[in-house]
């Protein structure tokens, strides 16, 4: 039986763990982004009722897309030609990518009754297709490590949908999402229900023993962020952040980045995908400026699909400091700062100078490389002119003869005599 019901039933369990976590709850982790929780927010989870359409009441509102009007019930399938005109456009153009088979067999829109729509014999869900792709963008990215006993992390990892992705691509992965408190009330609940007869290892077992967290004994760890700080060095093989620590505090950004760059193992991988630019949080928060150290090297690094705001970002853990390290590679990323105009500049009047006067005779050759290379060019064909045709070879063969005879001559001439 799923661990989660064995002190009661599933909802008194998720309420429960709710409580112990804001006994302990390291306040910073919460940015102002995320100051959205009624003070009664405990009270109103704790009604069972309420999971059943919990991604379409309000529950899931800041991870999840979708709100149905009041009253309705039911499927909340919305067909509507805006609706299935902008999911069929992002479903065909991931079909491209990933194939309808792994969106038949990875894709979920039932539980919580998300709005969703009917494309190609399948119930399609927006959050959902951008969920299969980084699914399938990770699986790719994972393709040459053993699949046994894989530890793969999910930092933010919303309602939970990605996380279960990963599990049923690899089912014997451990999972370990590390979020905010009231975040893991509807991860517990989308897991449990979705495998139900996993083991989750919970917030309140895990302050009762917190060296479970290093053991294999568990399918899924749902626990608060500042959890991570417990889990072993350097045994990560992978860890996922897809559009929420954007929404962090810098304080906290560096926090999960010291962590990141601590229990990510050698050819371990991080999965990063965050907008350019976002302000939510009181301050400007940049991809571009995100703290990694120079042990990383890109395998990835293009705007996201289907959302070029939002940059995708995947790094490699080396054992040794790289000669170029990511941060190069991010200051590159927009936005850019007016800091750059004299740098843009620079660049701008190199190249002037290079097109103008020339750099290298085998790249940008300049005036007098041309100058040059016209010479080189006239020689060679004057003389391959001179030996093609016989009556010019006739002539101009004695004159050369006799010439080299004078020289000899002069040589002779002018040699010191011993």
């Amino acid at each position: 039986m799923n661990p989660v019901h064995t002190n009661g039933t599933l909802t008194a369990t998720m309420v429960r763990n709710l409580c112990l976590a804001q006994e302990h709850y390291v306040r910073h982790h919460k940015s102002r982004h995320w100051d959205i929780f009624p003070p009664d927010f405990a009270d109103r989870v704790s009604n069972s009722n309420l999971w059943p359409e919990f991604r379409n009441n309000g529950l899931s509102s800041g991870f999840d897309a979708g709100r149905r009007a009041a009253g309705q019930t039911g499927p909340f399938i919305n067909n509507s030609p805006a609706m299935k005109k902008s999911v069929e456009e992002r479903y065909w153009s991931l079909v491209t990518r990933t194939g309808r088979p792994f969106i038949e067999t990875y894709g979920e829109c039932r539980i919580g009754n998300p709005v969703r729509t009917e494309i190609d014999g399948l119930q399609i869900n927006p959050t959902d297709l951008r969920l299969l792709h980084d699914a399938w963008q990770v699986n790719q990215l994972l393709h040459d490590q053993p699949h046994e006993e894989l530890c793969l992390i999910d930092i933010g990892g919303g309602f939970g949908g990605a996380a279960a992705k990963y599990k049923r691509l690899f089912p014997k992965a451990r999972v370990l999402i590390f979020d905010l408190p009231e975040v893991n009330v509807a991860q517990t609940y989308y897991l449990s229900t979705l495998f139900p007869s996993a083991d989750i290892l919970t917030f309140e077992q895990y302050v009762a023993d917190p060296s479970r967290l290093a053991a294999r004994a568990f399918d899924f760890a749902i626990l608060p962020g500042w959890c991570i700080a417990d889990v072993p060095p350097a045994t990560a093989d992978a860890i996922v952040n897809t559009r929420s620590m954007m929404e962090m505090d810098p304080e906290t950004i560096q926090f999960y980045f010291d962590h990141i760059q601590r229990i990510c193992r050698e050819d371990g991988l991080f999965y990063c995908v965050n907008r350019y630019y976002k302000d939510t949080v009181g301050q400007a928060i940049r991809i571009k400026d995100y703290p990694f150290d120079d042990r990383w090297i890109a395998r990835l690094s293009q705007p996201a699909w289907d959302q070029p705001w939002i940059h995708e970002l995947a790094v490699i853990r080396t054992p040794w400091p790289v000669a170029y390290p990511v941060s190069s590679l991010l200051d590159k990323l927009p936005p850019r700062q007016w800091d750059e105009v004299a740098v843009a500049l620079r660049r701008v009047g190199d190249v002037l100078r290079i097109k103008l006067l020339g750099d290298h005779i085998m790249i940008t050759p300049g005036p007098h490389h041309r100058a040059i290379l016209f010479w080189k060019r006239f020689r060679h064909d004057s003389v391959k002119w001179a030996h093609d045709i016989p009556a010019v070879k006739a002539v101009l063969r004695p004159l050369y003869r006799g010439l080299r005879a004078i020289l000899k001559l002069f040589q002779r001439s002018t040699a010191p005599r011993t």
